[in-house]
């Protein structure tokens, strides 16, 4: 027996099992190949490798109801690449894996075809930790891709903590028009952060470097179909933020300064704007005119208050009225029975003197 594993703690030896168990099932994979029983194929390429039913049936719910179903010894999934595939596998094998995260939607999607949720979990959380200003966008568009409301928020909540740093060292100028939408999105995603005012300044900040009529150093022109395309998806989510949350007068005014932006959207968002200021000043009217209802109301119920207590003090002398009369009545009973009362006493007194008497014995 080896004296140096008995110097060990339980959960020291728990660790170290852990990891022989892995390092042993990791070279299963890697050397055993007499004992291989199942072939994976990848990619357009069709490249596979060997592995074992009894690791993947165990470890994954997906090959457990494939191997249950029916007998096979190969399985292609021809969408995934090679590396992905193989590093979702003997992640089975090891509880380990390092990922691509250009690609992690893919890992994401392999994982959630062979029912790892644990593994998705482990994916998420590596990206909301792998989060950057230059990434962001890459990972947001990914994260809508496989519907992954964690990251999407993840994504979101890292944007709102750093957008006015972002806007501080000029950084939202560089932004392309898909990055801008993205911003916009994820900022109109986060509604617990309540930080809508932002989208209006965000787009000035970005059209004040970017002309959409004239040549950049990185791009061509766009197209007028490109330009109108963008300014209608623009206006579209400048709509979503005014029903959210009104643009001011000045953000109005710093849109309308921009010659390339079209003004028949200027236009849109001016009457926008105009429709929604009079719908607020209605809505105002209306509530003005609720609150003078229940004013009224609480006035009148007031009143009725007053005349209630009123009411309620007229009882209570009429009470105390008839008390004073009840006291009164009890003396003049009490006077009334005082007379009758004296009599008694002295026929008594005059009985018991005379029994006592000599006189009256005799």
């Amino acid at each position: 027996m080896n004296n140096n594993l008995l110097q060990l703690t339980k959960k020291q030896l728990d660790d170290l099992l852990s990891s022989e168990c892995s390092t042993d099932f990791k070279k299963m994979l890697e050397t055993e190949e007499s004992l291989f029983d199942f072939t994976i194929i990848c990619g357009k390429n069709l490249k596979s490798f060997r592995c074992h039913k009894l690791v993947l049936s165990s470890r994954s719910q997906f090959f457990h109801a494939l191997f249950r179903s029916k007998f096979i010894t190969e399985i292609n999934f021809p969408q995934f690449e090679f590396e992905i595939v193989y590093s979702v596998i003997r992640f089975l094998y090891t509880g380990e894996i390092q990922i691509n995260q250009q690609f992690f939607d893919h890992y994401y999607i392999l994982a959630d075809k062979l029912m790892l949720p644990k593994l998705q979990i482990r994916i998420q959380k590596e990206i909301q930790e792998s989060l950057t200003k230059y990434n962001l966008v890459n990972f947001y568009s990914k994260s809508k891709r496989i519907s992954s409301d964690f990251l999407i928020q993840s994504c979101a909540d890292f944007l709102i903590q750093n957008i006015n740093k972002m806007i501080q060292k000029n950084q939202i100028q560089n932004l392309k028009q898909n990055e801008i939408i993205c911003f916009i999105e994820m900022i109109l995603s986060n509604k617990k952060a309540n930080k809508l005012d932002l989208i209006p300044d965000l787009i000035i900040e970005w059209f004040k470097h970017n002309n959409l009529e004239t040549q950049t150093k990185n791009r061509k022109p766009d197209s007028k179909n490109q330009q109108n395309e963008f300014s209608n998806l623009i206006f579209h989510l400048l709509q979503q933020v005014q029903s959210l949350h009104p643009i001011t007068e000045y953000q109005m005014n710093e849109i309308q300064k921009f010659s390339f932006f079209p003004s028949h959207i200027t236009f849109k968002l001016i009457n926008q704007h105009i429709e929604n200021f009079n719908k607020t000043k209605k809505q105002i009217i209306i509530e003005k005119k609720e609150f003078e209802n229940q004013k009224q109301n609480l006035v009148q119920e007031k009143q009725q208050f007053e005349n209630q207590k009123k009411d309620l003090i007229q009882e209570k002398k009429e009470f105390e009225n008839q008390k004073k009369d009840l006291v009164q009545e009890k003396q003049q009973i009490e006077k009334e029975k005082q007379p009758e009362a004296s009599k008694y006493f002295s026929f008594n007194k005059f009985i018991k003197n005379n029994f006592n008497s000599k006189y009256f014995l005799q």
